[in-house]
């Protein structure tokens, strides 16, 4: 599934455990101590009572704007995203800039024959993007000084295999380390997250760490359906530092039902056992939302998705939790 890259750092895979709906994990997953700020409530942006922040162009009805990724810089919002041609397959990735999260410069090009980015920032300021291959066959890096043009660095950090397709990475720094989440569907149609990251030289098979919720139960102790029992993807991490301190990896996420989606929350200490929130889904108003992202800028919490409501409605989304006392930081 994965090779080594041309890289200072080797990716990797970890095992990590998956969790059900209701469970609440262990002192690694965060159990009863999930952050609870920045998650709900969500507050929908709506400029000039439109839906969207994001549109594709009027003229060009086969593409879809899909799985943004926001990257505060300078006290801006630049947000990646794909644009995909439904009609051709084809697809790039563009970036937009904000000074409050909501009104965005028209999009450029920042990567081309790619699919899915998900940008950050190095320590040394070098800005570092995860990208999937149109058709979903690789995971590929990509890099970039300004942010505006990446180049690759290596096409096929991580190789589907089995009929398998891979979409959606999500880059984290950790130290001198390099992360990647992403979502693999498999040839029977399930999907779930997965991990990899580098370790010293050495390569491991990438490893599950969330999977569709199974095991849910109702407040009096009766099973109920699960809310993402249809599959999870759309991985969104960010390490956060606590207001007490303490490291947490906050993970938003699509859970799939039926040929929908919204997205919930999932938390950990250790990175690799996800323990869910316990009110999933966190934002879900019946259409078709996917590719969450979730920064802080400022004293405000925000969350972009990309939505489909039709095939002529469809854009890129934002809302806001703007909490008296902001809590995480990242």
């Amino acid at each position: 599934m994965s090779r080594a890259p041309i890289l200072a750092f080797v990716l990797a895979g970890l095992v990590g455990g998956a969790s059900g709906c209701a469970a609440q994990g262990g002192e690694d997953g965060g159990g009863a101590n999930l952050p609870n700020r920045g998650i709900v409530p969500w507050t929908r942006v709506t400029p000039d009572e439109a839906a969207f922040i994001l549109v594709p162009p009027a003229d060009a009805p086969a593409v879809r704007w899909r799985e943004p990724c926001a990257l505060v810089t300078d006290g801006a919002v630049r947000l990646y995203l794909e644009a995909r041609d439904t009609d051709t397959g084809d697809a790039a990735v563009l970036w937009a800039e904000s000074p409050d999260g909501a009104a965005f410069t028209a999009p450029s090009v920042a990567l081309d024959d790619a699919a899915a980015p998900s940008v950050t920032e190095a320590p040394d300021g070098t800005l570092w993007m995860a990208f999937v291959s149109p058709d979903g066959a690789t995971l590929g890096l990509a890099s970039s000084l300004d942010g505006e043009r990446f180049t690759v660095v290596d096409p096929a950090v991580v190789v589907a295999d089995d009929g398998a397709t891979v979409d959606a990475p999500s880059l984290v720094h950790d130290g001198a380390q390099l992360i990647v989440y992403y979502a693999r569907t498999d040839a029977d149609g399930s999907t779930h997250i997965a991990r990899v990251r580098g370790v010293d030289g050495s390569a491991l098979p990438a490893e599950v760490v969330l999977e569709a919720g199974t095991g849910c139960v109702d407040p009096s102790g009766d099973a109920e359906p699960c809310w993402d029992a249809d599959g999870v993807d759309s991985p969104d991490v960010r390490l956060a530092t606590t207001a007490a301190g303490r490291r947490v990896f906050r993970l938003f996420y699509r859970g799939a039902r039926g040929a929908s989606g919204g997205l919930g929350f999932a938390a950990s200490y250790d990175g690799l056992s996800f323990s869910r929130f316990a009110f999933n889904p966190v934002y879900d108003e019946r259409f078709d939302e996917r590719g969450p992202s979730s920064v802080r800028l400022g004293d405000r919490y925000l969350l972009y998705w990309a939505e489909e409501r039709s095939a002529t409605v469809h854009g890129v989304a934002v809302a806001e939790d703007a909490p008296d006392a902001p809590a995480d930081t990242w």
